[in-house]
């Protein structure tokens, strides 16, 4: 993923005039947190059917 959109971008700094490493505006440069499962926790068949009819 990093080779698509690396993090960092070279960046001349003003006050000493020499090219540093800066973060590129939105790319991960940490971790986040994992997305949500897409799945729900039992399938809508499962969920409304009978509890009677299933062991």
């Amino acid at each position: 993923m990093t080779a698509l959109r690396p993090p960092t971008r070279a960046a001349r700094n003003p006050v000493t005039n020499v090219w540093e490493s800066a973060p590129v505006p939105g790319s991960l440069t940490g971790p986040v947190d994992p997305a949500p499962p897409e799945a729900p926790d039992r399938p809508r068949l499962v969920r409304d059917a009978d509890p009677g009819l299933r062991p």
